[in-house]
C-alpha cells in the first residue's frame, strides 16, 4: 500500500448508538465496544486502502441469529460530526443517513465468540452483492488476532486476510463512492473489537 498514513482514535467522529458501548484506546490502536460507531474526519478518494490488526475481545454470551460482528465499510453522506444533538444513532437509525458499502465480517456466527462468513451490502436499500468468487470463512474468535487489508476503487472492493489466506472481492456499479466519502467501522452490540496498527493510503 502506497504512502500509508496511521491513524488513531483522535483521527475519528464516535457515534455511541445506544450509549452502552465506548472507544478504549490502548497501545497502537484501540477497542470498539458495543454498538459504537466511527467515521473517520479526513474523507476518501473514490479509490483506496486501509490495513489493520483485527481481534475479538469479548463476544455476548449468546450469540443470537444475527452473530457477533464487525463491520467496515466507506460511505458518504452527512458530516458525522455535524449531526443535530439527539440525533439517534443505533444501526437502525443510521442506515439510512449514509449511503455507501459496508462489509460485515461475520454474519451468523458458527460457534460463540467467532465471525465466520463475510458479506458485501450497499447502503441505503442495503441491497447485496455477491462475491466473485466461492465464498469464503473468515473467522475471528475471542483472543485470535488477524491482518486485514481493504482496498476499493470505481466499481470493485477487495478484502484480504493474509494471515487466514483467504480473500474476497465484489464487482458492482453501485459500490463506486465518490471523493468525499470516509472510513466507517462498526461493531455489534455486546462484542468488543480490537483495532492496531490501522494506516490508510488515499492514492489510487
Amino acid at each position: 500500500m502506497p504512502n500509508p498514513v496511521p491513524l488513531s482514535v483522535s483521527d475519528f467522529v464516535v457515534l455511541r448508538g445506544d450509549g452502552a458501548g465506548c472507544v478504549k484506546p490502548c497501545p497502537g490502536g484501540f477497542i470498539l465496544v458495543s454498538g459504537v460507531r466511527m467515521f473517520s474526519r479526513r474523507t476518501t478518494p473514490h479509490a483506496g486502502a486501509v490495513s489493520f490488526r483485527l481481534g475479538g475481545v469479548m463476544a455476548p454470551e449468546a450469540v443470537g441469529p444475527a452473530g457477533c460482528w464487525f463491520n467496515l465499510g466507506v460511505v458518504h453522506g452527512a458530516d458525522p460530526a455535524a449531526l443535530p444533538p439527539g440525533t439517534p444513532t443505533r444501526d437502525v437509525d443510521t442506515a439510512a443517513i449514509w449511503n455507501g458499502w459496508r462489509i460485515t465480517m461475520a454474519n451468523k456466527a458458527l460457534r460463540p465468540g467467532s465471525s465466520d462468513r463475510l458479506r458485501l451490502r450497499i447502503y441505503p436499500e442495503r441491497r447485496s452483492v455477491e462475491p466473485t468468487s466461492a465464498p469464503v470463512l473468515a473467522p475471528f474468535g475471542v483472543g485470535e488476532t488477524h491482518e486485514v487489508e481493504l482496498a476499493w476503487g470505481p466499481s470493485r472492493v477487495w478484502l484480504f486476510v493474509p494471515t487466514l489466506a483467504v480473500g474476497q472481492g465484489w464487482n458492482d456499479p453501485g459500490l463506486t463512492v465518490p471523493d468525499d466519502s470516509r472510513l466507517m467501522f462498526y461493531g455489534s452490540p455486546g462484542g468488543a473489537w480490537l483495532v492496531e496498527d490501522l494506516r490508510a493510503s488515499d492514492s489510487e
